[in-house]
């Protein structure tokens, strides 16, 4: 953003987009939504605007289709700029596998139901009708969706046709991001609290719910949470360690961040305390460098915890593509994996790294 326009740079930091739109959005497919005279278009990696920004609304192209709203309906445009399926529902989300979720189609009884969600198919066809309360997208063919069931939200699994993979019985289950390596977060709820466990994709229960809290699996593992420590369970359930930390992150290039006695480091894959109890926080690693805090700065370390960039940023982001966006006295600039600081365009009034 500079003089409250949006525009994009590339890795260098060199301007490669005039800043001259109102707000943007990142590249997908070769194509960025954009904002002019408060309607959104498209424009290709040039600046040009390819699609002709007359939409109230728009979301990102998936498999050559996006979502845009006309007239306060939603449709789907091709990367033409043609309306390739009619703009006649409440509300429509990306493409994934072929169908996408759209809300206030016809329902299974041919009656016309605004407030429920189904999906279509490229033709712009429902093919699973739509009666769900929400709906996500596919993912290895498997979609979370919830139904009203005795005046409660209940979470299940479909397949593409639309069958019932699981019964409907989960509770809470509204953050579902689709399976990782077979099988997906799920939580249920109890009389008094709720307990989260690990589902495959045909509905049996791999892990148990009796976890107070828990992640997705990540790299291999997932952070659960037992008698107030959190510990990491592969994909069968074993336990890496005993839960004993205070704190947790996901792994992250063979390395999860670990909270004890008020400080973080990090182990390995084995459960190994690979880098000692020494900093105030941290992140992932990202490019083999990891963002550490030691009071107010931050800094960087690699994956032996030497200190390779110094604290003295006051706000910092991950490594994408060898740079990254740090802050110094409300001043944005780009660094690389290096330790020192090297600066482009200081004017900027705000970088954003969105890296392809």
């Amino acid at each position: 953003m500079l003089n409250n326009k949006w525009g994009y740079i590339d890795t260098q930091g060199t301007i490669v987009i005039t800043c001259q739109f109102e707000s943007a959005g990142v590249f997908s497919e070769g194509l960025a939504l954009v904002k002019l005279n408060n309607k959104w278009g498209y424009i290709d990696t040039q600046g040009t605007i390819v699609i002709p920004c007359e939409f109230k609304n728009v979301r990102e192209f998936s498999e050559g289709l996006a979502p845009v709203m006309l007239n306060n309906k939603w449709g789907y445009v091709n990367t033409q700029g043609e309306i390739f399926i009619a703009c006649q529902f409440e509300d429509a989300q990306t493409f994934s596998e072929g169908l996408a979720a759209i809300q206030g189609g016809y329902s299974e009884r041919d009656a016309y139901n605004y407030d429920k969600w189904g999906y279509i198919n490229k033709n712009g066809k429902v093919v699973i009708s739509c009666e769900f309360v929400t709906a996500t997208h596919f993912h290895n063919g498997i979609a979370y969706v919830t139904k009203d069931i005795d005046f409660y939200a209940r979470g299940g699994f479909i397949d593409k046709r639309g069958e019932h993979i699981t019964a409907f019985h989960f509770d809470n289950f509204s953050q579902f991001y689709g399976f990782t390596g077979g099988l997906a977060l799920v939580a249920r709820q109890g009389t008094y609290d709720t307990k989260y466990g690990f589902i495959s994709s045909r509905g049996k229960l791999i892990i148990p719910c009796e976890f107070d809290d828990a992640n997705e699996i990540s790299e291999g593992f997932a952070s659960v949470k037992k008698d107030g420590k959190w510990g990491f369970i592969d994909k069968v359930g074993l336990v890496l360690p005993k839960p004993q930390f205070d704190d947790i992150g996901p792994f992250s290039e063979g390395l999860a961040p670990i909270k004890k006695d008020g400080k973080w480091g990090y182990i390995d894959r084995k459960g190994c305390e690979f880098i000692w109890y020494k900093f105030d926080s941290v992140g992932l690693f990202s490019e083999g460098l990891a963002i550490v805090r030691k009071g107010k700065k931050l800094g960087y370390v690699d994956k032996t915890g030497q200190l390779v960039i110094p604290y003295q940023f006051d706000d910092a982001y991950d490594f994408q593509q060898g740079l990254a966006k740090v802050i110094v006295n409300e001043q944005e600039y780009l660094i690389d994996n290096s330790p020192t600081m090297w600066v482009n365009e200081s004017d900027y009034d705000k970088i954003i790294l969105e890296m392809p």
